[in-house]
């Protein structure tokens, strides 16, 4: 079994999704994040299971989400990566884990508007 350090039982998967906001602004607040770093924090309901997503919705001007070697195509950056660990360290703060269930299920990346539009960006296209 894993339970998160801020794990309570019975919390609400839309209460979950206010803390965790509010735990991303703190770490932008004292630097654990980059400032700049725009993110969503989305709670469903579906099927009778709870799911939390968190996206990068914005990035920085001239901040680097990908490497440009095309042999590792949209690889991230290590900064990136980072940045990406610690958002799943938060949302993973609020989980238990046990037996294969889990309090909620969750995505932590990038949102898909977002990379299209580095990925054009990228090939030149306006």
């Amino acid at each position: 079994m894993t339970k998160g350090s801020k794990y309570e039982d019975g919390r609400n998967v839309k209460d979950i999704a206010v803390l965790i906001r509010k735990d991303i602004k703190k770490a932008q607040s004292i630097g654990q994040i980059e400032e700049g770093i725009d993110t969503r924090v989305r709670s469903t309901c579906q099927s009778g299971k709870n799911y939390i997503d968190v996206e990068i919705v914005n990035v920085p001007y001239g901040f680097r989400v990908f490497i440009t070697n095309p042999h590792e195509f949209r690889k991230k950056t290590a900064k990136m990566q980072d940045i990406l660990d610690k958002l799943r360290g938060i949302v993973d703060e609020y989980k238990l884990e046990e037996e294969g269930n889990q309090s909620f299920y969750s995505y932590v990346g990038i949102d898909s508007m977002l990379e299209r539009a580095i990925k054009d960006k990228e090939a030149g296209m306006p």
